[in-house]
């Protein structure tokens, strides 16, 4: 739902971290002044991390500004690579 609320017409975050998520559709509109941060596990086998990958391409090919951050050896979790990494982004 979080990225979701990129595609809407008024912005209700500045920032956006998806652990290990996707779109429901892929972006239509870049989200304005949120950043989109795409964090994935590489192995993750419940929601492909080439959902990730194609919306990060997507977003950026509509203006957006975003990050897409794929760990390798993850699977569909967090592990403290990405609570890092999370904390990194919020600090």
């Amino acid at each position: 739902m979080a990225l979701e609320s990129t595609q809407q017409p008024e912005t209700v975050a500045a920032r956006v971290i998806s652990l290990a998520g996707r779109f429901a559709s892929p972006p239509r509109v870049a989200p304005g002044i949120t950043q989109v941060h795409l964090l994935h596990g590489e192995q993750d086998p419940v929601i492909d991390p080439r959902y990730s990958v194609l919306a990060g391409e997507t977003l950026r090919a509509l203006g957006a500004a975003v990050s897409v951050e794929l760990f390798p050896g993850l699977g569909h979790g967090v592990d403290a690579r990405v609570a890092a990494r999370v904390k990194a982004l919020v600090a």
